[in-house]
């Protein structure tokens, strides 16, 4: 996850690109979208961080559904309605909507991970070169706070998304064991 401004990949892009003609509404609207964005860096830095911190290997539902509660209150503090799908043996789902309406989006993310309880201590998250390492954060915790932030700016009263839903599942890192309910 990319801090300030500083780039994270190979190229030196920036992570997000102007592709609507300039001085279109568009073109406002994107940048209004960025700007949001921008501003709301620290609260992004800041959730991936504690949602990275809170380790969740697959097979521990217990450290799974401690990162879900986590997260279930997480969301519902940025305006989301959330419902927790209870799962036997491992982590339960989450579900959380924002908005209603005919037109919606579905983001969906896993928020468990592969590795034991007590890694974050050898391997402690670590802000580099602009750029935020460590375990949970590329996949996928840093992924899930990218939904989050998209929801907050999407469903904005100057916005015209009148729905988003998100899902969040653990069960990642143990192939087709179980069908989706």
């Amino acid at each position: 996850m990319r801090v300030g401004s500083a780039p994270c990949n190979q190229y030196g892009d920036p992570w997000i690109m102007d592709t609507v003609t300039h001085g279109s509404s568009e073109s406002t609207s994107t940048r209004d979208l960025l700007r949001f964005c921008q501003v709301e860096q620290e609260w992004a830095l800041e959730t991936t961080m504690a949602l990275a911190r809170l380790e969740s290997p697959t097979t521990d539902k217990t450290a799974v559904d401690r990162c879900g509660e986590e997260l279930a209150r997480r969301l519902t503090a940025i305006g989301g309605t959330v419902t927790r799908l209870p799962q036997l043996g491992v982590g339960d789902r989450l579900r959380a909507e924002f908005g209603s309406g005919a037109s919606q989006v579905l983001l969906i993310g896993h928020f468990d991970t592969v590795w034991p309880i007590g890694q974050i201590d050898r391997t402690p998250l670590e802000i580099r070169e602009g750029c935020l390492f460590g375990l949970g954060v590329l996949d996928m915790k840093g992924g899930i706070v990218l939904g989050m932030l998209a929801a907050r700016a999407l469903t904005r009263p100057s916005c015209l998304l009148t729905g988003l839903s998100c899902s969040g599942r653990s069960m990642r890192n143990v192939g087709a064991a179980r069908p989706a309910p």
